[in-house]
């Protein structure tokens, strides 16, 4: 098993999805932070391997910690298909999903938009042939976006 630090670009086995370790995993615990595109997922240390890219600075990791630090307000983690085409909403939806249960995310927004509606029926279709998706609910305030329960 590779020895993970802070710093190391890495991604997580099975998906597309890149990061970079923002801190490492403690003695007792195999859970390690990863900022995947300026979101936190908490990961197992045998969910994820080492890929080519350079290493993160030192000070870009500090400000993210500062981030969290402040933060007080828990954000459901959210998916904005706006401009993709259903192929590329298709893909980045079985990503965002499979990122999700592996970093024990277990409620979700993807944001389809408004328009004629086809991004929203491929949504609909993707997410009710998906296992892992307990049920799914529009939000009263924006119609535009469905919150996903894993």
């Amino acid at each position: 098993m590779s020895e993970f630090k802070q710093g190391d670009f890495v991604r997580i086995k099975g998906t597309p999805s890149k990061g970079f370790i923002i801190s490492d995993a403690s003695k007792n615990s195999k859970k390690i932070q990863v900022d995947i595109e300026g979101k936190i997922f908490t990961v197992s240390s045998d969910k994820i391997e080492l890929t080519e890219q350079t290493k993160v600075t030192d000070s870009k990791i500090k400000n993210i910690n500062d981030k969290k630090k402040t933060k007080s307000v828990t954000k459901i983690p959210s998916l904005d298909l706006h401009g993709m085409t259903k192929a590329q909403a298709k893909e980045a939806v079985l990503n965002f999903i499979s990122s999700s249960v592996i970093s024990d995310i277990r409620i979700i927004e993807i944001i389809h938009g408004h328009g004629e509606g086809i991004l929203k029926k491929e949504i609909e279709r993707i997410i009710s042939e998906t296992s892992v998706v307990k049920s799914v609910k529009s939000p009263e305030d924006r119609r535009a976006s469905v919150i996903v329960y894993l």
